[in-house]
């Protein structure tokens, strides 16, 4: 992690809070996913089972496939975040505003700044 140094006057563009707000959004989705798939995955063992079946079904479901899903999804998620962050920077590198190239730097390299 970089330096976290304060931005004294910063004020985010439409752009960033635009991009901060899809930031968000892509980590309530990551989250939906991971619920969504064990939702799935519940369900399909019990949905319609009696007990015999679903003693069956826990024991063919394959839960190592199951646990790669789940442990992906945050990785998937942060990548997406990434390019976001990346995009950001590469704006700010061309609209000349330091600020906010530093707040996405920053952010990029693991800052908290909110």
């Amino acid at each position: 992690m970089g330096s976290c140094q304060p931005i004294q006057g910063l004020r985010l563009d439409t752009k960033s809070r635009d991009t901060i707000k899809k930031i968000k959004q892509k980590i309530g989705s990551g989250n939906s996913i991971a619920v969504v798939t064990s939702i799935g995955v519940i369900s399909s063992i019990f949905t319609k089972s009696n007990t015999l079946n679903a003693a069956y079904n826990i024991s063919q479901t394959d839960w190592n496939v199951y646990a790669e899903s789940l442990r992906a999804v945050p990785d998937i998620t942060k990548s997406y975040i990434r390019k976001d962050m990346e995009r950001m920077i590469i704006h700010y590198q061309l609209h000349y505003n330091d600020k906010l190239l530093r707040f996405w730097t920053g952010l990029h390299d693991g800052c908290r700044f909110i």
